[in-house]
This record gives C-alpha cells, structure tokens and sequence, in this order.
C-alpha cells in the first residue's frame, strides 16, 4: 500500500478474504484499503467481520471499524466501535490506551 498501489491491494485482500473468510487480517486489510480508495460503506461489512471473528477483543480491529464507520457517516457504530477498542486496549495492550483515546475523543469532536 506503501507504493501508491491501492486498487491492486484491494485485489489481493479480496482474493485472500475469499480463499479464507475467516481470516481477520485480511478482512481488515480489504476494509482499510476501501476506505483509503472512497469508498468505506463497502469496507464496513468486512470490518465489522473481523471484529466478530476476533470476538471484539482487538483494539486495533476495533480502530479499523471505527474508522470505516465515521467515513461511512455511521458516526453512532464509530463511537462504539471506539469505546469497544479502548476496553480491549485496556484488557491486552496498554501501549495503545492514549492513541486510542485521542481517536475516541476525534471521533466524539467530529457527531453533529
């Protein structure tokens, strides 16, 4: 993604998403890459999967639907989704509390 290859990325995750539906990286790889490209109301059903497949207990996962969501508009399901990730941050990474938190607080800035 580095190389300004968005499009052809969103191939790759797809394909690895389709060979292994259950694999959570590449389900939030192809949501990230969607909303990179515009277009996050397609990315949101595969964030959200990766975030069930994790059972909602990765913070980064969470981060990803968060974001998905809030380009999407679903600015309610981004809070959530945010505050979900904080508590898992919480419970297995404390590294990431304050990049979380300021995430939630943009987050919380930006409802109308």
């Amino acid at each position: 993604m580095r190389l300004n290859r968005l499009p052809e990325a969103g191939e790759e995750f797809h394909k690895a998403a389709t060979i292994d539906p259950r694999h959570p990286g590449a389900l939030q790889s192809l949501a990230h890459v969607l909303r990179k490209l515009g277009k996050p109301a397609e990315g949101v059903e595969y964030a959200k999967r990766a975030a069930k497949l994790t059972n909602y207990e990765n913070a980064d996962m969470l981060l990803t639907l968060a974001d998905v969501c809030l380009d999407a508009g679903l600015m309610a399901e981004a809070e959530e989704s945010a505050t979900r990730a904080l508590s898992a941050a919480q419970k297995s990474d404390a590294r990431l509390i304050p990049s979380v938190r300021r995430r939630l607080e943009e987050i919380k800035l930006r409802r109308p």
